[in-house]
């Protein structure tokens, strides 16, 4: 098992995100243009950018062996201890917070098929902050949409 695990907070909101190392050098994770740090988007193609997140996050979810959203930092222990990937890429922010063995900081990672998975868990953790500050009614049931 080569399960890899990205993990992102965007305020207070984490989201996990892994695959299998294979999926994400060759597979359809490895293709995916679409992804940008969020950051990158121009102001004016951010909320068309959101809008399309689900649609595309759709096509690739089958693809990931998780992808989840909490806000308690117990959950995601928890989730790597159960998991037990080969490694978690974890937000420099907390990275101190998070209790496993095979972790690095999101900062350090220089291989492009690892990049590819932190931006997809960047990219979930901002859509569902936005959604929490904007319709945080809807929150629960957007989550359906991208966990597995």
């Amino acid at each position: 098992m080569s399960l890899i695990v990205a993990i992102d907070v965007s305020d207070n909101v984490i989201a996990v995100v892994g695959a299998e190392e294979h999926v994400l050098k060759s597979g359809p994770l490895a293709g995916p243009g679409w992804v940008k740090h969020f950051r990158e988007v121009p102001s004016r193609r951010k909320r068309a950018y959101l809008r399309a997140l689900p649609r595309r996050y759709s096509k690739i979810l089958n693809y990931l062996r998780v992808s989840r959203i909490t806000r308690d930092i117990t959950d995601v222990d928890r989730l790597l201890h159960s998991l037990r990937p080969k490694l978690a890429i974890i937000d420099d922010r907390i990275f101190n917070e998070v209790r496993y063995e095979h972790k690095v900081k999101e900062s350090t990672v220089k291989a492009s098929h690892l990049k590819k998975l932190i931006l997809l868990a960047d990219n979930l953790a901002n859509c569902f902050r936005i959604i929490l500050k904007e319709r945080p009614k809807e929150f629960n049931d957007e989550l359906s949409r991208f966990t597995r």
